[in-house]
């Protein structure tokens, strides 16, 4: 008895966003999971002004939230987030929001989940019932890895397979989110 929709968008086009966001306003979901992202891809500025891996994993999503939040609030519906530890790997700089000045894809893309954490728990902290949940699956063996330079990501690809949870468990962790409180 479920129907699954999905809407495509690209995160770093603000103005894709907000088209997304009002397709998404208009069919009224129960429950909104957000697992998307972006780590070591090309960087540059968006059209808005921010670093893409920063708008990619903060402002396009929080956006979209705040939005659908009414909606969601309304028929007492569920919005489940990845979170990442990545979020402890940098401190947060007023000067440089986005980290714009960053190499390392690892801080910018830690700093913007950071944000995203802690803005969220601000956004719903007035909310009467529990409708966020803010998962998070482990360390999980993803292409996320695939950055590294083909030798290395060739010889640490199977002990990553070993040590790592399997994308099909660490996926629970959002199915949790979804039918528990958390």
């Amino acid at each position: 008895g479920i129907k699954v929709d999905y809407i495509t968008t690209d995160l770093s086009d603000f103005k894709s966003v907000c088209s997304a966001t009002e397709k998404l306003k208009e069919q009224k979901p129960d429950i909104f999971i957000h697992n998307a992202g972006a780590y070591s891809i090309p960087r540059y500025v968006t059209d808005i002004g921010y670093d893409n891996v920063f708008q990619i994993n903060f402002v396009s999503p929080y956006y979209i939230i705040r939005e659908i939040l009414p909606e969601i609030s309304e028929k007492q519906g569920k919005i489940v987030v990845v979170g990442s530890i990545a979020h402890n790997y940098s401190n947060a700089d007023k000067n440089d929001i986005d980290f714009k000045s960053r190499k390392k894809a690892s801080l910018v893309y830690g700093n913007a989940k950071r944000y995203l954490m802690f803005s969220l728990y601000e956004l719903f902290r007035r909310e009467k019932i529990e409708i966020l949940s803010i998962t998070h699956p482990g360390i999980t063996f993803t292409n996320i890895t695939a950055h590294y330079p083909k030798p290395i990501f060739a010889i640490i690809k199977y002990p990553m397979k070993i040590i790592f949870m399997k994308p099909k468990i660490a996926c629970l962790s959002v199915l949790k989110g979804v039918f528990k409180k958390c």
